[in-house]
């Protein structure tokens, strides 16, 4: 194990995409800075989307976001609190006709933390008394790729563009009737990064040795935080994905900057806008994901880091000129203050 442990060490060494956030950003921050002041705020990316809470920095509500896109492309959901009792969640359930298997997620959070993937009704009592923060029960969607799709609308612009597309693969090990279960994990360095969770997840299967040929997905979860493998997509953009994603962004009301998470069938469907859904909208404090892919290097990920922050920037002032206020340091602190509350109580929530 510490053999392993030295080798995976140079391996994130010499990969940036495992590199911590902040270490990512830092030689790209005074260009940051300098948007900052000319906008005279830190924090003025949340006037680029002025109808959403925050612009979609921090705190914002998962439900109030779904409930503003178009209903047919957002996956049943329900809103529980966790002071609720039991049996008026299953009642809800009921109601809302979402079936098991379901997926549970915070309301307000990010990078996958406390998104679970529920089995039965044992496993949704576990959950539910866990939760110290309101969460959603939302329908699993049948679709089986996911994409996030960063889009762009300067104000004033007829239409906006895509400027990303991430392909995401979620963890998934291949048995070869010979190594076990942690053996198959500690094999890979992204599955190894994440041993901890999975480790816990699987505790009772990880000596179990699978048959050759079969795959097993060790996380349902779409997000880099949790160990899937990001690529760039971005060739795959069309006419008609962008007219498709222009036409919800516009439905939305005031939606110019952010990615969208999207489960689909095919891109032959999905460019025909059918067999489609939004796992989630997320706004100026998205990342354009596309940038961990493996094969970029890093200067390709600070190029594309600032031509979206001059975007944002460019959407921002302008909706600032119109009236929509930039956040002030205080109100800020307060919600870094709330988020981390937040982030401590999610993490509690994964099974």
């Amino acid at each position: 194990m510490k053999i392993l442990s030295i080798r995976f060490f140079f391996h994130k060494l010499l990969n940036w995409e495992y590199w911590p956030q902040a270490l990512v950003y830092a030689p790209v921050i005074p260009v940051y800075l300098y948007y900052a002041c000319k906008a005279r705020s830190l924090f003025f990316g949340v006037a680029a989307n002025p109808s959403m809470e925050n612009g979609g920095y921090l705190m914002e509500s998962k439900f109030t976001i779904y409930k503003q896109l178009p209903q047919a492309l957002v996956p049943k959901t329900i809103y529980i609190e966790p002071v609720q009792n039991f049996v008026t969640v299953k009642q809800e359930l009921q109601t809302a006709a979402i079936t098991f298997p379901f997926f549970c997620k915070p309301d307000i959070g990010g990078k996958g933390r406390g998104v679970v993937k529920i089995e039965n009704e044992n496993q949704l009592l576990y959950y539910h008394q866990k939760a110290g923060i309101p969460y959603l029960i939302q329908e699993a969607i049948p679709y089986k790729n996911e994409i996030g799709v960063f889009y762009c609308r300067i104000p004033g612009q007829p239409k906006g563009c895509i400027t990303g597309i991430a392909g995401k693969e979620p963890m998934e090990v291949k048995g070869d009737g010979i190594h076990n279960l942690q053996q198959l994990i500690t094999a890979v360095p992204r599955y190894y990064f994440q041993r901890e969770y999975l480790f816990k997840k699987f505790a009772y299967q990880l000596q179990d040795i699978l048959p050759a040929g079969k795959s097993m997905l060790l996380c349902e979860v779409g997000n880099h935080a949790r160990g899937s493998c990001f690529t760039d997509l971005t060739h795959y953009n069309t006419e008609a994905l962008e007219k498709l994603v222009d036409g919800i962004s516009k439905a939305y009301n005031t939606f110019y900057f952010g990615r969208y998470d999207i489960k689909f069938n095919s891109w032959e469907d999905l460019y025909a806008g059918k067999n489609f859904m939004l796992v989630e909208l997320n706004g100026c404090g998205s990342e354009p994901t596309h940038i961990y892919d493996p094969q970029k290097k890093i200067l390709q990920a600070w190029k594309i880091i600032l031509q979206h922050w001059r975007l944002m920037y460019t959407i921002a002032a302008h909706h600032h000129k119109k009236g929509t206020p930039y956040l002030t340091t205080r109100q800020a602190r307060l919600l870094q203050r709330q988020d981390k509350e937040i982030v401590s109580k999610a993490l509690l929530m994964q099974l």
